[in-house]
């Protein structure tokens, strides 16, 4: 998901995104544990995009007054 993607989401679709994230994520280390997973770099991409969306709700709502700073 490019950064320009990340950026044109609205809080709903950042924060299900994230939540897809996260269950790839989890997803991937059953593939590693199994040895199924051939891609170990993936893990890094996911936890990334993760980090990346978050990043961006966190903007938003410090943006909206909504932040907690």
């Amino acid at each position: 998901m490019a950064e320009a993607e990340i950026k044109g989401m609205d809080a709903q679709q950042l924060q299900t995104g994230i939540a897809d994230a996260r269950e790839e994520l989890f997803k991937l280390r059953f593939q590693l544990r199994f040895g199924q997973l051939t891609d170990v770099s993936r893990f890094r991409k996911t936890r990334r995009k993760v980090a990346r969306m978050l990043t961006e709700l966190r903007d938003q709502q410090r943006k909206s007054g909504g932040g907690t700073d």
